[in-house]
């Protein structure tokens, strides 16, 4: 399925998402590089992004909303462990990253401090 991402309110946006998700609809290649470039300070909608792109760290932002009860379900069957919290660490510290996921890998490391 084809989505202009850019033209939704993120309201309707999640909505959207939400359907294409539980669908399993194939997503166009056009649609999954928007996502993956889509900056927003909404967790939920970065959860929903998450498990529609396969990113571990924007399902570890989707875990920690509370606005939306069936993402925050959907990201914490998405198991992260301390094993890939430190390899999300090690890429945010020393790969080059774009804008978009540079800002989801600095939030994790904001919202999952490493634990002593």
């Amino acid at each position: 399925m084809d989505l202009d991402i850019n033209s939704y309110t993120e309201e309707a946006l999640i909505f959207e998402l939400k359907k294409l998700f539980q669908e399993t609809a194939s997503i166009e290649t056009e649609t999954l590089i928007q996502l993956k470039e889509y900056l927003t300070e909404d967790y939920a909608l970065l959860g929903i992004i998450g498990l529609l792109i396969e990113s571990y760290p924007h399902c570890l932002l989707g875990q920690k909303q509370i606005h939306d009860k069936q993402i925050k379900e959907w990201c914490k069957k998405v198991e992260v462990d301390e094993k890939k919290l430190n390899l999300i660490a090690q890429d945010y510290l020393t790969k080059d990253l774009n804008e978009v996921t540079e800002t989801v890998y600095r939030k994790v490391m904001l919202e999952y401090p490493k634990k002593n």
